[in-house]
């Protein structure tokens, strides 16, 4: 199955770029999980959003990934 469209959410300060340049999977080439996996992992060692959960819906002609983010507060009281 085909990836067809990928979106990103939930970023609100992170720019889109900075986010894209970790994310290996392409639109137009085959769903591998393995290399989602890979790209969670690099966008976590970010140490920038609290969680990354990306989700997979099918859709006519392949799979749309769905990238949602929660980012790290800027400022952390002590």
């Amino acid at each position: 199955m085909n990836i067809v469209d990928i979106t990103l959410g939930g970023n609100h300060v992170t720019r889109d770029w900075v986010i894209a340049r970790e994310i290996w999977v392409e639109e137009g080439h085959p769903l591998d999980p393995d290399q989602v996996q890979d790209d969670i992992t690099r966008l976590e060692n970010l140490a920038i959003f609290g969680s990354v959960v990306v989700t997979a819906t099918e859709v006519v002609g392949g799979v749309a990934l769905n990238y949602e983010f929660t980012e790290m507060p800027w400022i952390i009281p002590y």
